[in-house]
């Protein structure tokens, strides 16, 4: 009956490969046919995996069900990379929010993870050493200071989303790259670091640079990191997708845009 992705579709990653972590609420690779997320139901705490139909679309129907009236949480983000980076959230307070009210959240019509911007995130054991491309679609309910990605360090950001004058911005080390004035529609962001320059981008606009040094963490919060930080640093508003290279993917920057574009209709 063709209801479930069982690995003889293809999608994202089986045109650029080479993925260190994949985070998404659709099916990205037919190598991967596991859950995409495991959620808890707020009501007596149950948690269920949740798998992508055969179009590659999260399973809200399967979800709506389990959650029943009432509201549910994620507590995995699943990598589709075949690396094994799950992002996880233990603390059910910090659990970024998927269903309220028996209802899928969504964003421009796909279903959405919700961070509450004071302590909502996931952390992942993902190492970053030298060269390294993101592409993140994200939504800010709030126009303040907020991370979509955070390493696990109170200098170093992977790509930080905003600071006080309303920017979206990357930082490695030192340097920042301000490459967009912070609004609170979606967009598809794209950060790439290849060791001597870093840049950024919003949807498929022209790259912004600066000369820096290469991005080395040993951690990756996604949502930003209550340990190192105020909780006017962590993200408000919602994600659907992040894709994470450990190399310079400037190369197949526009077939990886087109194809992530293609499924949510950012631009």
């Amino acid at each position: 009956y063709q209801i479930y992705w069982d690995g003889s579709q293809t999608s994202l990653l089986d045109s650029y490969s080479g993925s260190a972590a994949a985070y998404s609420l659709r099916a990205l690779s037919s190598a991967y046919t596991g859950a995409l997320v495991e959620v808890r139901r707020a009501s007596d705490n149950a948690t269920i995996d949740v798998y992508a139909k055969y179009d590659g679309t999260l399973n809200v129907d399967a979800l709506e069900s389990f959650c029943s009236g009432t509201n549910g949480f994620v507590t995995t983000w699943y990598d589709q990379s075949g690396n094994g980076y799950d992002a996880s959230q233990t603390t059910a307070a910090n659990q970024p929010q998927i269903v309220s009210s028996g209802s899928v959240i969504t964003e421009n019509g796909n279903a959405s993870i919700l961070f509450d911007g004071t302590d909502d995130n996931f952390l992942s054991s993902l190492t970053i050493n030298s060269d390294f491309s993101g592409f993140a679609v994200a939504t800010s309910n709030e126009i303040n200071r907020c991370d979509i990605l955070r390493g696990g360090s109170s200098t170093a950001f992977l790509a930080g989303s905003a600071n006080d004058d309303h920017i979206y911005r990357i930082r490695t080390n030192t340097s920042n790259v301000n490459y967009y004035n912070m609004d609170l529609l979606q967009h598809l962001h794209t950060w790439i670091n290849d060791s001597s320059t870093t840049y950024g981008a919003i949807d498929d606009d022209t790259f912004l640079s600066t000369a820096d040094t290469a991005i080395n963490q040993t951690s990756l919060y996604i949502g930003g990191d209550t340990s190192v930080s105020s909780s006017t640093f962590m993200w408000k508003g919602t994600m659907q997708e992040i894709l994470i290279y450990t190399s310079d993917q400037s190369s197949n920057r526009t077939g990886i845009s087109d194809n992530i574009n293609d499924f949510y209709s950012i631009y």
